[in-house]
């Protein structure tokens, strides 16, 4: 009975002590939580953000490398704390630089932590940033552009593009640069300029009595490379001259002491721009200002010639809402040229002319562009794409309306 009292208290105490270790002491097989999986990993601005599937555990770490084994060199890790978190973004990578991805859960149990085994590793190429110098290694990018106080010109300067050999500018008043280059191909030297490798800012004049000063100007640059390549443009940005602005402020106030309206037809609208034209301004071909060229002078110095006189009625009748386009030419039997307005009235094209140069205005029959001027190419194109033409009929109708509103209204042909 001793004998078996004693073997019971053995057993019962080997059962104690086997117990007690599996309680206190948890095994690493209990603690390790069940690995993860990457659904998605898509590159952003200088970084990446991926995506795995949620698991029971502490949390998550994510691992990215330049070294496709991860090596110690170039290799990172993120610790994301919550284990409904699913996604991370990690930024401020090099751009257009391929890293490689892999991601693990973890459990803590008594402060310590028990890794699971790594996800598959993805590979993710980051993007580069718009506008910053890693994303222009070979498209410049212009910072800025400003009017110079004196002379006619700006100030241009863009971002450095790594081993340029050179920079080339071009400005043009024309948004598609289309007047930049000649019949063969090449640029004007007034609208373009070179600029050498270590520049990233130039000052250039674009004429001393500039032309266009009266003009939008539009600006874009490119870098030059090895073996006599170049890159592509750079976006293109545009400015107003002095000159400009003041003009537009010049015309918007004429426009305003017409006293046009919504309600008025075409015919009235028409006549108050005449007749704010035949009071305000003059007929001076010859004359001619400094400060003030083209459109300009007629709109600060209130004269200039027929040109500028349909340039300038554009830009009201425009403004007013009725199409209006400049054509003109060279007379066919006399000497010498002229411009005038192709105008729509009522759905039909007609020539109108606010200043022949005698002080009065009106509608002129088909004839003025078909048999008295030889109009120019682009002049040609307006005219012939333009219907349907006003008849005759029209032509005279038109102007007995006009008459009463504009007294000086030509109603007989052009002589």
């Amino acid at each position: 009975m001793k004998n078996k009292t004693k073997m019971l208290s053995i057993v019962l105490a080997i059962v104690m002590i086997l117990t007690s270790v599996s309680i206190g002491v948890p095994t690493f097989a209990a603690s390790k939580p069940s690995a993860t999986q990457i659904t998605s990993i898509k590159a952003v601005d200088n970084g990446f953000k991926v995506k795995w599937k949620k698991k029971s555990c502490t949390g998550y770490q994510v691992q990215y490398s330049t070294s496709k084994k991860f090596a110690k060199k170039g290799t990172k890790v993120l610790k994301v704390n919550k284990a409904k978190t699913t996604c991370k973004t990690v930024k401020k990578l090099k751009a257009k630089k391929k890293y490689y991805v892999r991601v693990r859960t973890y459990k803590t149990v008594k402060k310590k932590n028990y890794y699971s085994k790594w996800s598959a590793k993805y590979s993710v190429t980051t993007k580069a940033k718009k506008g910053s110098s890693s994303s222009s290694s070979s498209v410049p990018t212009i910072k800025s552009i400003s009017y110079l106080d004196k002379g006619y010109g700006f100030k241009l300067t863009w971002n450095k593009v790594s081993k340029a050999y050179g920079y080339e500018i071009q400005y043009s008043t024309n948004k598609k640069f289309s007047d930049v280059y000649d019949d063969e191909g090449y640029v004007f030297d007034n609208m373009h300029k070179d600029v050498s490798k270590g520049s990233t800012s130039v000052n250039f004049k674009v004429g001393d009595k500039d032309p266009a000063a009266d003009n939008t100007w539009y600006v874009r640059v490119r870098a030059e490379k090895s073996g006599g390549k170049y890159s592509g443009w750079s976006k293109t940005v545009s400015i107003l001259t002095p000159e400009r602005k003041d003009y537009l402020r010049l015309m918007d106030k004429a426009y305003g002491e017409m006293g046009i309206t919504a309600q008025m037809t075409d015919i009235q609208k028409l006549a108050a721009i005449q007749n704010w034209i035949g009071n305000n301004w003059y007929y001076d071909a010859d004359t001619e200002h400094e400060d003030a060229v083209g459109k300009y002078q007629i709109a600060k110095y209130h004269h200039n010639g027929c040109n500028s006189f349909a340039n300038a009625f554009n830009y009201f009748a425009n403004k007013a809402g009725i199409e209006s386009y400049t054509i003109g030419g060279m007379r066919k039997k006399l000497s010498g040229g002229h411009y005038w307005n192709f105008i729509c009235i009522q759905g039909k094209w007609f020539n109108y002319d606010c200043e022949s140069g005698n002080g009065i205005g009106g509608f002129y029959p088909e004839t003025r562009a078909t048999e008295y001027y030889e109009l120019d190419l682009e002049s040609k194109k307006i005219y012939e794409s333009k219907q349907p033409l006003g008849t005759h009929d029209e032509y005279i109708s038109m102007n007995e309306q006009f008459k009463l509103l504009y007294p000086k209204c030509v109603n007989t042909i052009y002589k």
